[in-house]
């Protein structure tokens, strides 16, 4: 059964906390196939404030200005892109030497698309890229760029976050509500599982608490708006379709049943 990985509320603490990230520097990346190159150029002033400019090409330039915000535990540098009179929008990652950048169109309402979003991983200068045969190489088309860098698979970075998601059943005097969580990554992982069952009756109530059990953990992907999984067997296959609006995430299966999970 295709299942997707949900967390518990100790099995989160375990995650290793991020210390703040001073973005200002230099990265690049370059397709050797299309001929594109991007530079981008930080100066981080404060949490509030970083400043800089995203180069095509080396003629096409962009200003950039946007602020640190501490998401889930991970540091996420998010704002805005400018040239003249048109704006778009950015998230980046920085781990290591390796920023995750995400450019975000604007629709037309000036709302970040997230449906239409590029991602880039790009190098900072003056370091030494740890992964072989990458050497800062990257595609501009979407469908082939990825936010963790290790494949050539898209990731919806609107997906990226700690979700939560909650049913309950009733049945004459007994009733009974499950909690799930579930983290996805950045870098292409994932977390799922049961987080708590609550349930009663006239003959007395039962919580499994929150003791971390039964979670599952894998890769993830998305193509044409379905989720793909891979359980750790080194097969992709499609888990459900999805919608993702704000803070809202449905998911629906192909036996029709649908789930609606919430950012936390």
């Amino acid at each position: 059964m295709l299942r997707v990985i949900i967390l518990s509320a100790p099995v989160l603490l375990l995650f290793s906390y991020i210390n703040a990230q001073n973005f200002s520097g230099n990265y690049s990346a370059y397709n050797p196939s299309n001929g594109i190159k991007v530079l981008i150029s930080f100066n981080q002033e404060s949490m509030d404030l970083v400043t800089g400019k995203l180069i095509l090409n080396g003629t096409d330039i962009y200003k950039i200005q946007g602020k640190v915000e501490k998401d889930y535990g991970d540091y996420i540098l998010k704002g805005s892109i400018l040239k003249d009179n048109d704006r778009s929008f950015f998230e980046a990652l920085l781990e290591n030497n390796q920023l995750y950048f995400t450019w975000v169109p604007a629709n037309q309402n000036n709302q970040p698309d997230y449906n239409s979003a590029i991602d880039v991983v790009l190098t900072k200068e003056g370091q030494s890229n740890g992964n072989n045969n990458m050497n800062n190489e990257y595609s501009i088309n979407q469908d082939n760029t990825n936010s963790s860098g290790d494949d050539n698979y898209y990731r919806d970075p609107a997906l990226v976050g700690l979700w939560s998601y909650s049913e309950s059943y009733t049945s004459g005097d007994f009733s009974m509500a499950t909690e799930k969580y579930m983290e996805v990554r950045y870098d292409g992982t994932y977390s799922y599982g049961n987080g708590r069952v609550i349930g009663g009756g006239d003959s007395g109530t039962f919580d499994s608490g929150t003791d971390g059990n039964d979670v599952l953990t894998g890769r993830w992907r998305t193509e044409n708006s379905i989720i793909y999984i891979d359980e750790g067997y080194g097969n992709w296959v499609p888990y459900a379709s999805y919608y993702v609006e704000g803070d809202k995430l449905l998911i629906k299966f192909n036996n029709g049943e649908k789930e609606l999970w919430y950012r936390q």
